[in-house]
């Protein structure tokens, strides 16, 4: 996942560059950092308004 490889869904609704990928019952919020690991923005539970949480978080 650091690496930026993997099946991750783009999410460029909510910010530019931001990509999901579930893991169990967990979705994980990132950003692509060329050259550099990927930046982990959120790692909330799929119980949660996910779009909700994340917006709040990002503002």
């Amino acid at each position: 996942m650091a690496s930026g490889d993997g099946p991750f869904k783009a999410r460029d609704d909510i910010l530019p560059g931001l990509r999901m990928v579930w893991s169990g019952k967990h979705c994980i919020f990132c950003m692509h950092r060329p050259g550099a690991p990927a930046l982990i923005l959120a790692v909330l539970h799929e119980r949660m308004d996910i779009v909700a949480r994340l917006t709040a978080r990002l503002r």
